[in-house]
């Protein structure tokens, strides 16, 4: 072989050039990883529903979510939890490889599964066990001026504009309160319409949910109607009729003023002592985490050229 290069030195020459342009080529679009993702093939389904037993949980839950699971090709080990309010499958599959197309089979097999269960059980969550599951980039926002909303809604923005990037899987707001609407009943107002406040809370939890307005049958299957009942707009909540009668009735707006509001913290994000919010953004998979952060400065500088100087952008 080396006599044979030897005697043909440009066509050694040439193999050399193709080979050093080849491997140019390939280290500008091999993804870059400081920790390089590694592919577990294992899914997490799990779901709720408040005031069961263990045992109502292993049979409300749990075994209608695994005869729909364990009919899936590809399954190495399943593993079933029942506890108090809650069930969870641990599904392990034999290839990584083909983990997009086994989340996709898990996912029907569990929405097949959520038909049979209460009406009063949360939606359950399909997701893929990842080692790699930490942020790969925190940008906080804080201000030593501006208000508690005015900094939600720009994280909100930016947090919306972030998720339109196609490499970015997701971002997490950490450190804001939620929203809420708060009613602030007029005392005087309830004591003149005699109504009391258990009147008041059936009133709104009972028109705030949806109802199943029972199924269709047609040629192409049966299908559940649903009546959509929950509030959407202070409008709604405003409009609330309380007490009806032939004559009148009287809403929420007429004993109640309401406001938005934030509900209490059960969680804090500080810069350099100083309260702020936190975006957790995290690439997807196969993605290049160095091109990815560059869009992501991209939206961040964009936004500081639009907000006033307090406003601090920090990348932890």
């Amino acid at each position: 072989m080396v006599e044979f290069l030897v005697d043909r030195k440009r066509t050694a020459l040439a193999i050399l050039v193709v080979l050093i342009f080849a491997g140019i080529f390939g280290r500008i679009n091999i993804p870059i990883e400081n920790e390089p993702e590694i592919t577990i093939p294992v899914v997490y389904v799990g779901a709720s529903l408040t005031g069961i037993s263990p045992q109502d949980s292993e049979r409300l839950l749990l075994k209608p979510m695994e005869d729909e699971v364990r009919s899936i090709e590809g399954i190495d080990e399943l593993q079933g939890f029942a506890f108090e309010n809650y069930a969870a499958l641990i599904v392990q599959f034999d290839a990584a490889e083909t983990m997009k197309k086994s989340m996709d089979k898990v996912r029907d097999a569990i929405n097949d599964a959520k038909i049979k269960f209460p009406d009063e059980a949360d939606d359950p969550i399909v997701r893929e066990v990842s080692v790699t599951d930490d942020p790969n980039i925190i940008i906080s926002i804080d201000s030593s001026k501006a208000s508690e909303r005015y900094l939600f809604n720009l994280s909100q923005e930016i947090k919306k504009e972030l998720e339109l990037i196609p490499a970015i899987f997701e971002v997490e707001m950490v450190g804001a309160r939620q929203e809420q609407l708060e009613a602030i009943l007029n005392r005087s107002q309830i004591e003149n319409y005699n109504i009391s406040f258990a009147e008041i809370i059936r009133a709104v939890s009972n028109n705030n949910q949806v109802v199943t307005a029972g199924e269709i049958q047609t040629g192409q299957g049966q299908f559940t109607v649903n009546v959509p009942g929950l509030f959407e707009s202070a409008k709604d909540v405003y409009s609330l009729p309380i007490r009806s009668s032939d004559n009148s009735s009287v809403n929420l707006s007429d004993i109640a003023e309401l406001k938005r509001n934030f509900k209490d913290r059960t969680q804090y994000t500080k810069v350099n002592g100083k309260a702020g919010i936190s975006l957790m953004v995290k690439k997807g998979r196969g993605h290049n985490v160095i091109e990815t952060i560059n869009k992501v400065d991209e939206v961040v500088n964009k936004y500081k050229a639009k907000v006033s100087s307090d406003v601090n952008f920090t990348y932890v």
